[in-house]
């Protein structure tokens, strides 16, 4: 069996979600012993689909297709999910094109199959947790983990929060950049994308003028970049106001990274229950993170590790090649 993991973004950029569940995937499939190959030209026995710009490869497909929907939601190339004009969130028509033309649809959480459900998602639908690897976190050499620091020119003395969002989530940015004035002590990085790299400079620019000194606005960066940035950080900031974010909060669940969620409580996604602090609006995150860092409140730490057992490459892997063969198997009835 001959696996093609696709992903083609507008905007090749090695270290975003995409490319990462991309590169995750890849990394299960090798744990079991699935062969994968880089094009249609090499001839694949099954396609697993990332992003929604695919679509129309997806109908013209000649063997077993699944597509990996609502894992990066905030890649401008792999999003499924568009914000309507009352607010409510809908599936772009790329995405519903490809939801109709895949033969199943794999999940990250119970609250992404509850939301494709009521959105009319009709193809099989299975959850698939995202797997990580923890070694990637630990042990880094020394260059690789002063690289956050030389790059951004961050002060040692002060603590720092990784934070991930979408430039284009308004009601996010705005919560954001309330809660670093509420926490001047603490140094905020936050790294997102907008649709293009275009805009993203462009709002990037344009918020970093307008913000607190301590809140900063970064494109994705490198992979060492983001390694040492994510593992230096006093906690990770997961911001829910427009999409969830599971790929971010396993790999701070890697790093071993205490995750705050802020906004709207999605539920059963990824951070729902004991695997994160949660808080609605910035001043109640305020509140939280100033009662974490005195030791007030019980770190959820001790949590990712059940969390992670059932994302370990070997586990996922040998999920996915079961599906594969029963994709196989149906289509050769």
């Amino acid at each position: 069996m001959r696996v093609l993991v696709r992903y083609s973004p507008k905007d090749p950029i090695d270290v975003y979600d995409g490319t990462r569940l991309r590169k995750s995937i890849k990394n299960c499939l090798e744990a079991v012993g699935v062969a994968f190959v880089e094009g249609y030209n090499d001839l694949p026995d099954v396609i697993h689909f990332i992003s929604p710009l695919d679509e129309k490869s997806a109908v013209d497909a000649r063997v077993p297709t699944l597509a990996s929907a609502l894992y990066c939601e905030n890649d401008p190339s792999a999003r499924y999910l568009e914000q309507k004009e009352d607010g409510s969130m809908a599936l772009s028509t790329k995405a519903t094109f490809l939801l109709k033309s895949v033969d199943m649809v794999l999940v990250p959480s119970l609250w992404a199959k509850n939301t494709l459900l009521s959105l009319g998602v009709t193809r099989p639908i299975e959850i698939v947790l995202p797997s990580t690897n923890r070694e990637r976190f630990f042990g880094l050499d020394y260059q690789v983990r002063e690289s956050f620091y030389r790059y951004y020119m961050a002060d040692k003395s002060r603590e720092h929060a990784f934070v991930k969002g979408d430039f284009d989530d308004e009601e996010g940015m705005a919560a954001l950049i309330e809660l670093a004035g509420l926490l001047p002590e603490i140094d905020f990085y936050f790294h997102g994308l907008a649709g293009s790299l275009r805009k993203t400079a462009h709002l990037k620019y344009k918020l970093n003028t307008k913000t607190p000194s301590n809140l900063r606005f970064c494109d994705p960066s490198s992979d060492d970049l983001y390694r040492s940035g994510l593992s230096s950080s006093a906690f990770y900031l997961s911001l829910s106001y427009r999409h969830n974010d599971p790929i971010g909060c396993y790999e701070a669940f890697s790093a071993n990274i205490q995750v705050f969620r802020m906004g709207p409580k999605l539920e059963g996604d990824v951070l729902s229950g004991d695997l994160s602090l949660n808080a609605t609006g910035p001043k109640e995150m305020a509140e939280l993170i100033r009662k974490y860092r005195q030791g007030q409140i019980k770190t959820t730490i001790m949590a990712y590790g059940p969390a992670l057992a059932g994302a370990q490459p070997q586990i996922v892997g040998s999920k996915l090649k079961a599906i594969y063969e029963t994709l196989l198997k149906e289509r050769n009835k």
